[in-house]
Order: structure tokens, then sequence, then C-alpha cells
């Protein structure tokens, strides 16, 4: 069984401890490839998409964002969300304390990514609580700029608060553009406002394009120079 299948915060704890198992098989792989950080998916309250969400991506659709219905379905994303997510929450914990553990002995250090779905963990507050505990080296947060970006155009999360709050904390980031609410676009393929993303990237974190492969090779070329024009990467 694939480490995609498993969810780190499931609740069965046979399940649990696989996706711990893989995702330690993935830092060893990590070690020897001489990379030091590994992007960890800590699983979700649950496996799919909550209700509210699916009906806020078809009113994004039909352009409705701002109907008393995607209030509604806004505020019983939330509902849901927080009726579910604690057990999963607590499973996640004890999967980052073995993980950290693990990361250690193969000294790597873990970032916890923000991720597409509002039903998966860690949000925001979240991931402050759960890295609280551990020394930079050993667990950060990693932001994912499309994420963030998809989940506050569907009224989710407020993306520039939380870039600022979880900044003291980044080990990385993956940069990609979002065009409506399909993310993994060329920087530049997009309409990403970059201004609160460069003010509130510290130095000295790692940087990753997580571009799709469908993305014409010519956006590809221009990324780079685009990013530093706009103060996301640096100049040289």
């Amino acid at each position: 069984q694939t480490n995609s299948a498993l969810n780190l915060a499931a609740i069965d704890e046979d399940e649990r401890q696989e996706a711990v198992e893989h995702t330690i098989r993935t830092f060893a792989f990590a070690a020897r490839a001489g990379a030091r950080t590994v992007v960890v998916h800590l699983g979700g309250a649950g496996r799919g998409l909550l209700s509210s969400e699916s009906e806020l991506r078809r009113m994004f659709a039909a352009g409705r964002m701002e109907s008393e219905e995607a209030r509604a379905a806004q505020e019983q994303a939330h509902r849901a969300r927080a009726e579910r997510v604690g057990p999963h929450l607590d499973a996640a914990r004890r999967s980052l304390a073995e993980l950290t553990e693990a990361g250690a002995r193969h000294d790597v250090t873990i970032g916890l990514e923000n991720r597409l779905h509002f039903h998966e963990i860690p949000s925001p507050e979240e991931a402050l609580a759960l890295t609280a505990g551990y020394p930079p080296e050993r667990a950060g947060y990693w932001h994912d700029t499309g994420h963030a970006e998809v989940q506050m155009r569907l009224g989710l999360l407020d993306a520039p608060a939380a870039l600022t709050a979880l900044a003291p904390r980044l080990a990385g980031v993956h940069l990609h553009d979002v065009s409506g609410i399909r993310d993994h676009r060329a920087p530049g393929n997009g309409d990403v406002d970059w201004g609160y993303i460069a003010a509130a990237l510290p130095a000295g974190i790692v940087y990753t394009l997580e571009i799709d492969q469908h993305e014409p090779e010519s956006l590809l070329a221009r990324s780079l120079d685009f990013l530093r024009e706009r103060g996301v990467l640096p100049s040289s």
C-alpha cells in the first residue's frame, strides 16, 4: 500500500502506524540523497472533501461567491471540520512525535505543509500548535502558495494572515500561481498577489517551484525572473 493511500491522522491505529513507517522510509531516502528537509502531509479529518467545500467549489465556478449561500457554506465548512477534527488531530500529533524522533536520526527537518482541502491537517492554528514543541531543525511549517490561495478564494482562509503568523516557523515554500481555483500554474500564469508573500518570507528558507507538467516551457523559463522581479526570490 502506498503512502498516498494512508492517513497520518487516521483514527485507526494500524493505518496510522503504517503511514508513519512509510514516511520514515522517505526520511531514509532523503538522507541518502543529501536532502535536509522533507515535506510531510500530516493527513486529514477523514478522507473526502467536506460537502460544504464541494458546494463552494461549484459556487466559485458559477460566480456566486458573494451570495448568502456561499457564506452559509463557509460557516458550515468551519462547523463540520470542528466537529470531526479532534480525534484526527490527536492522531496527527502522535504521528508527528514519532516522525520527529526518526527525523533526528536521519538529520532531516520535517516541513508540515498546508494542504489544498479544508478537512486536511494542519490549519494555520494547528500548524502553530503542532510545531511549537519542537526546535526548528526538527519540525517547521512548509507554505504552499497555491493551496493557501485556493482556500482563500473559497472564503475559508485568510492567507496573508496565516503566512505572517507562521513565518517564524517557516522551513520552506512551494511557489506556484493560481488561475481561478486551479493551482500549480507557473508563476506569472495566474493572479496570485505576490506582494504579501514576498513581504512575509524570511531569508534562508528552501524554495521549490511546484509547477504542473502541462505548463508551457516558455512560462517555466520565465518563472524565476518573474519571482525575482516581485521580490519573492533573491535577486541573485
